[in-house]
């Protein structure tokens, strides 16, 4: 479900902004949905990659102005709200760029019409204001990577926190209705973990566990990692579903650890070299 829309409806019939219209630029992304579902600080550090970037090329005329109104390519020539973005202070200069609070209820939601010309940015003036088309708000925001099906389940370290701290409901409703045998690549070390979620709550409770204590979960050789390398080193980390069975469905209260003892003879995860299990 989503907000029912006039085909005529713009972007100007929707935002009112709070400075002069000169003060603002469109940015249309392609390529940068990874960014923006992994996690605002990630989106943001994109952002400011691309500024550095575009100061080497000693061509700035795309970050001269105070706001960019960001979109995120959805589908097609259907764009995705990414947030109003700040670039300069009230005196012109530049500073830390931020995500400003301005329509953040549409992050994610307000989904536009727009065929954009050659360039990714544009001065946003009144005709432009116009031309774009709002063709639906959603009621749930897109901040993370769809689920699609349990056989394709695999999300990095960043995206599974984003998604728990997020508690995006479709992840969260998906995961707790299923058990099963789920695998932690290190991409830093190569190496790889084989764990299982057989409680009442399923994977999400498991990996919920993940997102909240760093990447370990308490495991004895993932704590050794992140004590040793410092919480950043999570974001190595990727979590891949390899088997699963609806909550209730299994009645062998020992099915899940001989399933967990086959995944790890077959990866050898018990062995240093090559795996972060220690039993």
């Amino acid at each position: 479900m989503s907000e029912n829309l006039s085909l005529t409806t713009s972007l100007a019939d929707i935002f009112q902004l709070p400075e002069p219209i000169d003060k603002y630029y469109l940015h249309f992304a392609t390529g940068a949905w990874h960014a923006f579902t992994e996690t605002p600080e990630i989106w943001i550090k994109n952002w400011n990659s691309n500024v550095n970037a575009d100061k080497s090329k000693r061509s700035k005329k795309a970050f001269t102005r105070k706001y960019i109104i960001s979109f995120v390519n959805y589908d097609s020539h259907e764009w995705l709200f990414g947030g109003i973005i700040r670039l300069l202070n009230d005196q012109g200069e530049e500073e830390p760029i931020l995500l400003t609070d301005l329509y953040g209820d549409l992050v994610g939601r307000l989904v536009v019409t727009f065929k954009k010309w050659r360039t990714y940015h544009l001065k946003l003036n009144h005709q432009r204001f116009k031309e774009i088309k709002v063709k639906q708000i959603l009621d749930q925001p897109i901040l993370s990577k769809q689920f699609s099906s349990y056989e394709d389940v695999h999300l990095t370290f960043n995206e599974l926190k984003n998604i728990v701290d997020r508690q995006i409901t479709q992840w969260k409703e998906k995961l707790s209705f299923v058990q099963g045998i789920y695998l932690i690549f290190d991409k830093e070390s190569r190496k790889i973990y084989i764990g299982k979620a057989d409680g009442s709550c399923g994977i999400w409770e498991r990996w919920s566990c993940y997102a909240h204590s760093d990447g370990t979960g308490y495991n004895d050789k993932l704590v050794e990692l992140i004590k040793t390398n410092g919480a950043e080193y999570a974001s190595n980390f990727e979590f891949t579903l390899l088997e699963y069975a609806y909550l209730g469905q299994i009645k062998d209260k020992n099915y899940f650890n001989e399933r967990e003892s086959y995944w790890k003879k077959v990866f050898h995860s018990r062995i240093e070299s090559v795996g972060l299990n220690a039993n």
